[in-house]
């Protein structure tokens, strides 16, 4: 990596760590991107050449957060546990502890603003969450290899559905000021121990 390259990553950096301060000291609207460069120490026109505008910004941390949590995911499809719902329902907690560091406020922000602009911004988010669905195929896969799911078991469209699942139970989370994450955790759980048995060999009959 070049020494320039080095120092566009670095300057990035520092804008998304202002930002975040920035944000959850004066939330989305009192945040201002004049208030971000200061905090960056670098001059609002160059902070507008990496961002332009606070929607980028915020969409870019949680992108970011949500990234790394990701690939730190590995470890959960390398060692499954026995359990189907214990797999798939850790694999999805730690998504979302991707997004835990963020005020519920923030959040809500941010899907606010991905709905409203499905075209751009929408679409990072949406990629990320492609990205959960694909580990989550990979992981039914893995348990419908050791006979744990149904031989028959369309893995893809059983992630999806999932995945259908998790968001709605995310959104009550997001908009539930008292639940917690352990409150999100119990009742993602439920939802997926009703999906998971009609996975089972026999259809849940076990």
């Amino acid at each position: 990596m070049s020494r320039r390259e080095r120092k566009k990553q670095d300057t990035e950096r520092r804008i998304l760590d202002a930002a975040l301060d920035a944000m959850d000291e004066k939330g989305f609207t009192g945040a201002s991107m004049e208030g971000i460069a200061e905090r960056a120490d670098v001059g609002v026109g160059t902070l507008y050449n990496y961002f332009s505008s606070k929607d980028e910004l915020l969409v870019a941390l949680v992108v970011k957060s949500t990234g790394d949590i990701i690939a730190e995911s590995r470890l959960i499809l390398d060692y499954p546990p026995d359990n189907p719902l214990d797999g798939v329902t850790g694999l999805q907690v730690q998504y979302l502890r991707g997004y835990h560091k963020f005020d519920k406020g923030l959040l809500l922000e941010t899907v606010s603003i991905a709905f409203g602009r499905m075209a751009g911004i929408g679409i990072q988010l949406m990629e990320q969450d492609m990205r959960l669905i694909s580990l989550t195929t990979e992981l039914l896969e893995k348990y419908r290899q050791r006979g744990v799911l149904r031989a028959d078991l369309d893995c893809s469209t059983a992630a999806m559905a999932v995945y259908g699942n998790f968001f709605i139970q995310m959104m009550l989370y997001l908009t539930t000021k008292e639940m917690t994450i352990i409150g999100f955790e119990e009742q993602l759980k439920k939802g997926l121990d009703i999906m998971l048995r009609g996975m089972l060999p026999g259809g849940g009959d076990k």
